[in-house]
């Protein structure tokens, strides 16, 4: 049985908040310093470094999913594809890299990105990673 949906509990999101926008472009950004990071790190080995490597090799080159004639007036879609190499290059790099350095470097930028917030306190050294537990008196 098909029924449409109540019109009145329709909603309809035209574009995200600049908050929403400025954290995704945020996670976009940490995200290539992430991959900047791994790929100079010597403790990362070649294989997954390769990853990013063929998503750039792949937006150079002349071939495309989707071709121009394919997409015709959608042109805008043309590019899409690319995006899509580039960020599933980017996410199967740090997948393919051994987590506990990917972590390190993770740290770093929350420090980096903490010591921001906080000019007066620029130094990294305070990073403390522990756990903490309540005593009963």
């Amino acid at each position: 049985m098909d029924h449409e949906p109540d019109p009145a509990n329709r909603q309809v999101v035209a574009s995200r908040t600049p908050e929403e926008q400025a954290n995704i472009l945020r996670a976009l950004y940490d995200r290539t310093i992430l991959t900047w990071k791994l790929i100079w790190d010597k403790r990362v080995g070649m294989l997954p470094k390769i990853i990013p490597l063929l998503a750039v090799a792949y937006v150079l080159s002349p071939l495309d999913l989707l071709s121009f004639p394919t997409v015709g007036a959608l042109v805008p879609l043309w590019v899409v594809d690319d995006i899509g190499v580039i960020l599933l290059g980017l996410n199967l790099f740090i997948q393919a890299s051994p987590p506990d350095i990917v972590r390190e470097h993770l740290r770093e930028l929350g420090a980096w990105h903490a010591a921001r917030r906080d000019p007066g306190d620029n130094d990294d050294d305070d990073v403390i990673d522990s756990t903490a537990e309540r005593l009963d008196e």
